[in-house]
């Protein structure tokens, strides 16, 4: 298999992974743009694939036609995208419409021999298309549209607020890294004998998107990652950049010496397997250490501190609630006394106001030192007493607090006995 054949395969792989989940976690219009737009790469990865996989003329023809069909429609939809940061305008509408209109236009012309004319054997490993006659006005509607798209792109960063302006900047590199490398897919089709080792520069682009979503939010969108999803995905990444050196130095090796490689390739097969758990650890510590901010142990005690800090705020919590309703409990009977004695330098010789004081200040200073008692005993609480009372008691009490109240208002408490 080629290095190309490779890329094409990382790219289909990658972008269909990110399209799939900007499919099922995304909501807005930006977020399904972006979607399509993946779908759009990875169909290219797709039949680009296949194209350069066959050694069949006629097929790998019909593929590399194909692949035509995605490929005008990635720059609609990024230009799509990016345009929506915006405000729309009458101008940005007219490349919308004009946009679209051509990327039709050029669907409907893949059969014919307009826009791809013939397959050649390059680079003495695959069948690599050929432009037909149309084929530059399509690479020039492609480029200005992608073009216009990341001049769309960054003013919407220089108006955008500080959280915003940092996620669409990160969104502006890595969509110039990825596309930095897919441009030289045109070259060959205008006869420059340029092999397209750039294509391996978007599956970077989809890493690093990947990235963005896990630690940044990317594009606003609630995706949330699991360590063992995350170990997996990485590892599987790691073994195919391992496979593509293994297979790039088997195709130098054998360009450049002519042996046959099957007794190496057995040898590095028993080096990786040797390998790998040494691998393992290493990529568990990079994704502990950059992903989840330090290993499971550390994790775990930071855990359990937390925990104790949030039972130490609860208790805290609570003991506010209770300061503030024991001020309240304490204030309601300073309020009584403090009423019986404004009024005591004028009642000193009436025996029923001097009755009713001690009776009251009497109750009242006992309140309070059982409220005390029970702030005393908060940290050693009891069994909650359960017994009948009688209410008549309880209410006369009352009456008795509210009654100088009352009468400097002129109001009049009567209570009637059960018959």
């Amino acid at each position: 298999m080629s290095a190309f054949a490779i890329s094409e395969l990382l790219v289909a792989v990658t972008c269909s992974s990110l399209a799939i989940i900007f499919f099922i976690f995304g909501h807005n219009k930006t977020q399904k743009l972006f979607a399509w737009f993946n779908v759009a790469v990875s169909g290219w990865g797709i039949f680009g694939f296949l194209a350069v996989r066959t050694a069949d003329y006629s097929h790998s023809l019909f593929w590399a036609r194909s692949f035509l069909v995605p490929v005008v429609f990635i720059s609609v939809f990024i230009f799509h995208m990016y345009v929506s940061f915006s405000p729309p305008t009458p101008l940005s509408r007219i490349f919308l419409v004009f946009g679209y209109a051509q990327a039709v236009f050029f669907s409907l012309l893949v059969p014919t021999s307009l826009l791809i004319s013939r397959v050649e054997w390059m680079f003495g490993e695959f069948y690599f298309p050929v432009g037909g006659p149309l084929y530059p006005i399509l690479f020039v509607n492609w480029t200005l549209l992608v073009a216009a798209g990341h001049v769309y792109l960054f003013s919407a960063i220089r108006a955008a607020d500080p959280d915003k302006k940092a996620q669409l900047a990160y969104l502006l590199k890595v969509s110039v890294l990825g596309f930095l490398g897919g441009i030289p897919n045109f070259f060959p089709l205008f006869g420059l004998q340029w092999y397209p080792y750039g294509n391996f520069l978007i599956p970077v682009y989809s890493m690093l998107t990947a990235y963005a979503l896990y630690r940044h939010r990317f594009l606003d969108l609630n995706f949330v990652i699991r360590r063992t999803l995350l170990y997996s995905t990485l590892a599987t990444l790691i073994s195919l950049a391992i496979l593509l050196a293994i297979i790039i130095s088997e195709q130098i090796f054998k360009t450049a010496l002519g042996y046959h490689s099957l007794p190496i390739t057995i040898l590095v097969a028993l080096l990786i397997a040797l390998g790998f758990e040494p691998l393992r650890n290493i990529l568990q510590n990079f994704i502990d250490h950059y992903f989840f901010k330090g290993t499971a142990e550390t994790l775990a005690k930071e855990k359990e501190r937390l925990e104790a800090e949030l039972k130490r705020t609860e208790k805290l919590r609570m003991a506010g609630t209770l300061a503030a309703t024991l001020a309240h409990e304490i204030k309601n009977p300073l309020t009584s006394l403090k009423t019986f004695t404004t009024y005591l330098p004028e009642k000193m010789d009436d025996p029923v106001f001097m009755d009713k004081f001690r009776e009251v200040a009497g109750s009242e200073i006992e309140k309070i030192d059982r409220l005390v008692k029970e702030l005393l005993d908060f940290s050693k609480p009891k069994a909650p007493e359960m017994r009948p009372i009688v209410i008549d008691g309880i209410l006369s009490h009352c009456v008795n607090l509210l009654q100088s109240e009352c009468s400097r208002r002129g109001i009049r408490i009567v209570i009637k006995e059960r018959g």
